[in-house]
C-alpha cells in the first residue's frame, strides 16, 4: 500500500444517537469561593408561642410620685364598745354645809329616876390645841393619856 494521502474535508453531522447508561460518579472537586449574599427573602408566618419563662428579678423602687388629691370622706362607722372604767380620780374639796334642818318635836319626858350618890370628878392635865392637820394624831394621844392618868379613861381595851 503506498502513501496516505491528505485527510478530506468532514462530512455533514449524523443524527444523534441513542443515550448511553450513566456512568459513574467521579471525585467531589474542590470547594469554590462563597458568592455574594442573596437578597433577604420573604418572613416567615408566626411559629407558635413558646411558654413563659421565670419570673426576673424585682427591679429597684422607683421614685415616689407626688400626692393625689384627697378624697371624699367616708360614712362614719359604728360606735365602738364602752371602755373599762378609769382609776378613782382624786377626792374634790368638800363642799358648803348646807342649811340646819327644823327642830323636830319635842318627845315626851320619861319618868324620873332615882337620885344617885354625888359623884366625884378629877380634871385631867391640860393638853394643847391641835394647830394643824400635822400635829392632831400627837395632840391626841397626849389628850388619851391624861385621860387615863386622870382616872376618866380605862388603861386597857378588855
Amino acid at each position: 500500500m503506498g502513501p496516505m494521502g491528505p485527510i478530506g474535508p468532514a462530512g455533514a453531522t449524523g443524527p444523534q444517537g441513542e443515550i448511553g447508561p450513566t456512568g459513574a460518579t467521579g471525585p467531589q472537586g474542590l470547594q469554590g469561593e462563597i458568592g455574594p449574599t442573596g437578597a433577604t427573602g420573604a418572613t416567615g408566618p408566626q411559629g407558635l408561642q413558646g411558654e413563659i419563662g421565670p419570673t426576673g428579678a424585682t427591679g429597684a423602687t422607683g421614685p415616689q410620685g407626688e400626692t393625689g388629691a384627697v378624697g371624699a370622706t367616708g360614712a362614719t362607722g359604728p360606735t365602738g364598745p364602752i371602755g373599762a372604767d378609769g382609776p378613782q380620780g382624786a377626792t374634790g374639796p368638800a363642799g358648803a354645809t348646807g342649811a340646819t334642818g327644823p327642830t323636830g318635836p319635842t318627845g315626851p319626858t320619861g319618868p324620873r329616876g332615882e337620885t344617885g350618890p354625888a359623884g366625884t370628878v378629877t380634871a385631867a392635865d391640860p393638853v394643847a390645841d391641835a394647830t394643824d392637820v400635822e400635829n392632831v394624831v400627837d395632840r391626841f394621844n397626849e389628850l388619851l393619856i391624861s385621860l387615863r392618868e386622870a382616872g376618866l379613861l380605862a388603861i386597857d381595851n378588855g
